[in-house]
């Protein structure tokens, strides 16, 4: 799950956003995407999407307002693109240019 920012022309507002779902090919029979238009970037719209019923797997960056409160029954994953940004930005660091496990977990995760 992943909100994307963008901009409706005439809703007079500057930003609004799609809240975009998807079934992994790994653990889905048939594929579904699924994308909610909202026009706030809110915990509040999660449960537009998803009940507070829902408890299956839900992989998301670590947004706040995508959290148990939300979906006390869900089970939260990191999103690893996410991860990895963390890594890099780890690598480039000047102490850790020679840190063989960072740039390995870095190599892994592309």
């Amino acid at each position: 799950m992943d909100e994307t920012l963008f901009q409706v022309l005439d809703s007079g507002k500057n930003t609004s956003y799609f809240w975009v779902l998807r079934t992994p090919k790994e653990f889905a029979k048939h594929q579904i995407a699924y994308f909610h238009y909202a026009a706030i970037r809110s915990g509040k719209v999660i449960n537009d999407v998803l009940t507070p019923d829902y408890a299956g797997a839900v992989m998301c960056d670590d947004y706040r307002g995508c959290d148990q409160v939300q979906l006390p029954k869900a089970t939260f994953g990191s999103c690893l693109i996410h991860i990895r940004r963390l890594f890099i930005e780890l690598v480039k660091d000047l102490t850790l240019k020679n840190n063989v496990q960072a740039m390995q977990t870095v190599k892994l995760l592309s």
